[in-house]
């Protein structure tokens, strides 16, 4: 019975599917932010990693729409 239930997990969608599936109470947001341009790797931004960047557009967007942050339960 155990071998069964093994074999049947693999048959599901993985986690990851399950994540990306539609429900009824999901909020898509759509925003437009653009980061500063430089010349590549020898700009200004040379040494900022995309993480800082990723933040700012995030951070700039959350302004944007007037959310507030403690209800995104997740970012894709």
């Amino acid at each position: 019975m155990e071998r069964i239930k093994q074999i049947t997990s693999h048959l599901e969608p993985s986690p990851r599917a399950k994540l990306l599936q539609r429900q009824e109470d999901d909020i898509v947001l759509c925003s437009a932010v653009r980061t500063p341009l430089t010349r590549a790797r020898k700009g200004g931004l040379a040494n900022t990693s995309t993480d800082v960047l990723l933040s700012t557009v995030l951070k700039e967007v959350v302004n944007k729409v007037s959310l507030d942050p403690k209800l995104v339960e997740d970012i894709m």
